[in-house]
C-alpha cells in the first residue's frame, strides 16, 4: 500500500514527469500561475532560407510543446525580423524541460528542418540556459531534408564488468545492467526524455562525481556521454549521495523507503518510454543489490572502479596525504639547500675578507718599500749637510780666535 507521500509524488510526476524525475534539488527562481516553481531559458531562433529560388512566404509560426504536455509556447517569426535580415529573435520559455518543435504557416511545397537535417526537431531547455535553435526553410523533399544519423556521441567508454575482486554477485548484476541499457545511448526517445536530465542537471551530478570518486575531475565528467553519466549516477553516485547526507533511515531503513526516496525517481521516468521494461528490470536488480550491500557494509559499492565507497574516499585521502608529504619533503629539501649554502657563503665571505685584508697590507708594504730608499737618501743628504755646516762653523770660530781669517794670513806670509 503506497503512502500518501508516494501517491502525491506519482501525481506530480504524471503532470510534470521530467522535472519531478530529477532527484537533484534545483532552486527555482520564479513561479507560474499554476503554482509550479520554474526557471526560464532563452531560446534564440536562427532561421535560414535554403530553398532553391527563395522562400516566397513572409512569416512562419513555431510551436514548442514540452514532453510532459505542460507547456505550449507559440511564436511567429517574420522574414523582416528573422531570415530576411539575419536577425536571431530571442524568446523565453519555462525550464528545465525538453521541447518538441513544429512549424506551421508554411507555403505549399516547403518545409522546415533542424540543424541535423531532420524534420523531427527537439531541444533541451536548461535552467537559466541559452539555446540557439537552428531552423532551415527548404524545398519539400530536397536533399537538405535528411533524417538524423548516429554521430557516436553517446558511445560508452565504460568497459565490461570483469573483475574477480568484486563481491559476490556484483560482476553479474552490473554486467546485466550494462547489457540491458546499452541500447538507450543512441535511442532518440531515451535521449530526449530520460538521458537529457544528466545534461540539464550536470553540475549536481558532476559535484557528486568529484566528491565520491577518487582522482575524479570535472573535465572527465564534461567529456562523458550522457549514457556514461547515467551509468555512473544510477549505479553508484546516487547511492553514495544518499549515504553521505547522513539520513540512513530515510533511504536504507526498509525497502519501501528505498523505493520511495531513491529508485522511484528513475523508474517513474522510465515508465513513460516505450519498451522500457528490460532496462528498468536490470536497474532495479542492481539497485536491490546495492540496498543489500549498504545494509551489510554501511556504504554502497562502486562497480566501475571495483571498490567500495570507503575505499574510494580512502584512495582520495592517500593521494592527498602523498601530495602533502611530497610538498613537505620539497620544503625540507629547500631548507636544507639553504642551510648548506650558508657555510659556503660565509667561507666565500671570509676568503674575500682575507684577500681584501692581504691586499691592503700588500699595498701598504709596497708603498713603504718604495718610500724607504728615498728616506735613506734624504737622511744621508741631511747628515752630509749637517757635517758641512758643522765644519764650516768650526773654521769660522778658529779664525776669530786668531784675529782674522785664514785667507788673509796666508797672503801676508
Amino acid at each position: 500500500m503506497k503512502t500518501v507521500t508516494g501517491i502525491v509524488k506519482k501525481l506530480a510526476v504524471f503532470c510534470m514527469a521530467f522535472m519531478m524525475a530529477c532527484m537533484p534539488a534545483a532552486a527555482y527562481a520564479s513561479e507560474t500561475g499554476t503554482g509550479d516553481t520554474v526557471t526560464t531559458c532563452n531560446v534564440a531562433f536562427a532561421v535560414a532560407d535554403k530553398t532553391a529560388s527563395g522562400y516566397p512566404g513572409t512569416s512562419i509560426t513555431v510551436e514548442m510543446r514540452d514532453v510532459t504536455g505542460t507547456y505550449d509556447e507559440n511564436y511567429t517569426l517574420t522574414q523582416a525580423a528573422s531570415w530576411g535580415t539575419g536577425n536571431t529573435p530571442i524568446y523565453t520559455v519555462p525550464a528545465p524541460t525538453t521541447y518538441n518543435v513544429t512549424v506551421s504557416g508554411l507555403e505549399d511545397g516547403y518545409s522546415v528542418v533542424g540543424s541535423d537535417g531532420s524534420s523531427e526537431i527537439r531541444f533541451a531547455a536548461a535552467s537559466y540556459g541559452e539555446v540557439t535553435l537552428s531552423l532551415s526553410i527548404v524545398d519539400a523533399g530536397s536533399t537538405a531534408q535528411q533524417e538524423e544519423t548516429d554521430t557516436g556521441e553517446n558511445t560508452s567508454s565504460i568497459g565490461d564488468a570483469a573483475n574477480s575482486d568484486m563481491p559476490d554477485g556484483a560482476e553479474e548484476v552490473f554486467q546485466n545492467f550494462l547489457d540491458a541499457t546499452a541500447y538507450i545511448a543512441d535511442e532518440k526517445e531515451w535521449q530526449d526524455n530520460f538521458l537529457i536530465k544528466y545534461q540539464l542537471f550536470s553540475s549536481t551530478y558532476c559535484e557528486w562525481y568529484v566528491t565520491y570518486v577518487a582522482d575524479a575531475t570535472e573535465a572527465e565528467w564534461e567529456e562523458m556521454s550522457l549514457y556514461d553519466r547515467f551509468v555512473w549516477s544510477e549505479s553508484y553516485l546516487h547511492f553514495a549521495h544518499a549515504s553521505d547526507i547522513g539520513d540512513y533511515d530515510e533511504y536504507y531503513s526498509c525497502e519501501e523507503k528505498f523505493e520511495e526516496n531513491l529508485t522511484s525517481y528513475i523508474t517513474d521516468l522510465m515508465d513513460y518510454i516505450d519498451g522500457h521494461e528490460e532496462a528498468e528490470k536490470a536497474y532495479l536488480e542492481l539497485a536491490a543489490w546495492q540496498y543489500n550491500y549498504v545494509n551489510e557494509n554501511g556504504v554502497p559499492y562502486n562497480f566501475i572502479n571495483a571498490r567500495s565507497y570507503i575505499e574510494e574516499l580512502a584512495a582520495a585521502d592517500v593521494k592527498e596525504e602523498a601530495g602533502v608529504i611530497q610538498e613537505e619533503e620539497a620544503v625540507t629539501e629547500e631548507a636544507e639547500d639553504e642551510l648548506s649554502a650558508e657555510p659556503e657563503e660565509d667561507a666565500d665571505e671570509d676568503i674575500v675578507s682575507e684577500e681584501e685584508e692581504e691586499g691592503i697590507w700588500h699595498d701598504t708594504l709596497e708603498k713603504i718599500s718604495k718610500s724607504f730608499v728615498s728616506f735613506i737618501v734624504i737622511a744621508v743628504l741631511g747628515i752630509a749637510i749637517a757635517i758641512i755646516i758643522w765644519k764650516r762653523k768650526k773654521l769660522n770660530i778658529e779664525d776669530d780666535q786668531d784675529g782674522g781669517s785664514g785667507i788673509e794670513q796666508t797672503k801676508e806670509e
